[in-house]
């Protein structure tokens, strides 16, 4: 195993966790990883759509050059959209992303656009006075007195996310608790590798890598980029290997899906990942869809190239008080850089 340092990889996580990026409103994510990659990659731009695409080109002018591979994660999260406020200025809003109710009663949030920002939390009405675990009974208390104070702070169509400190624990302190570390631990992985290829001289293929926008809204987002990719630079990755949370009740183990959705995953490359990890990975198959099957249909019926997903696990997902093992993103990493160098 090639020794390696993962410098700066608990803050880049830490910023991205704290960032304010619902789905379709990814500007300040995007922000921090295009600061990011600016200092490492050859090329990098924002897609119309909002992904952010980075570019590491060939090292290595003694060898034939190889069809190139794509690394693939979102940077948005799970939010919500005000849909409208009352007379006693308090937000109804709309689950842009979220499903679950249950998960939101007096939970903290941050409302707002480019232009403002306000903090809330969510309120419900009691039971005994007939609330119930459902949407029509929630609302953000703004603390706003009044319909005509709440206009002035917050407008119909804004966003909404949970607001959560980012906190590491455990014995060591290598358990990161914080909202929205799915996207964080995918995100810092590729910039992580981006940032370990530059000085490479034996890479012998370029490597893109997209950042995709509103996965949590639709899980549609990659598809455009790789067109984006393909008529930008005249051509079709030989592979794509998507980063990603799993929803977990442990941590220690990365996942490599089978199967998802009803849509396959490439096998040779699922074998070829399994076998260049250091670390304890498992296979996993289900008919449903889940959070790791970010675009792999598109992916892999689309412009048809093989493609692979490497699962980090997450616990408490869909909460904004989601845990993840440092461990488990360093191990990610490897893994994916073991494939690469495997591939040379």
């Amino acid at each position: 195993m090639i020794e390696r340092k993962y410098n700066g990889l608990s803050n880049l996580i830490r910023d991205l966790s704290l960032s304010f990026a619902p789905s379709g409103f990814e500007n300040e994510a995007a922000d921090k990883i295009i600061s990011f990659a600016e200092k490492y990659a050859d090329d990098v731009f924002r897609a119309d759509n909002g992904s952010v695409i980075a570019k590491i080109s060939s090292r290595n002018q003694k060898k034939e050059k190889k069809p190139p591979v794509v690394l693939i994660s979102h940077m948005d999260e799970e939010g919500f959209m005000v849909k409208e406020i009352d007379d006693d200025g308090y937000i109804k809003i709309s689950p842009l992303t979220l499903k679950n109710p249950k998960v939101l009663a007096a939970k903290n949030v941050t409302l707002g656009s480019d232009l403002r920002r306000v903090n809330g939390y969510f309120g419900i009405k009691p039971v005994h006075l007939g609330g119930t675990i459902g949407f029509d009974s929630l609302y953000i208390d703004i603390g706003a007195k009044n319909k005509a104070e709440a206009d002035s702070l917050v407008r119909p169509g804004d966003y909404a996310v949970f607001r959560s400190d980012f906190v590491r624990f455990g014995n060591k302190n290598d358990f990161f608790k914080g909202k929205a570390l799915s996207r964080s631990a995918g995100c810092s992985v590729l910039c992580n590798v981006m940032q370990m290829l530059t000085d490479n001289d034996e890479l012998s293929f370029d490597v893109y890598f997209i950042f995709a926008s509103r996965y949590e809204l639709n899980c549609s987002s990659a598809m455009p980029a790789l067109r984006i990719i393909e008529k930008k630079y005249g051509i079709i990755p030989e592979c794509a290997v998507i980063v990603s949370g799993i929803n977990s009740e442990t941590v220690g183990e990365l996942f490599i899906p089978s199967m998802y959705g009803g849509s396959l995953f490439d096998r040779n490359l699922n074998e070829k990942l399994n076998t260049c990890s250091n670390a304890k990975t498992s296979f996993i198959f289900a008919e449903k869809q889940n959070e790791a099957a970010a675009d792999h249909g598109i992916l892999s019926s689309g412009i048809g190239i093989k493609c692979s997903a490497l699962c980090i696990p997450v616990k408490y997902m869909h909460t904004p008080a989601n845990v993840i093992l440092r461990k488990d993103v360093t191990n990610a990493i490897d893994l994916i850089l073991n494939l690469l160098w495997k591939m040379l």
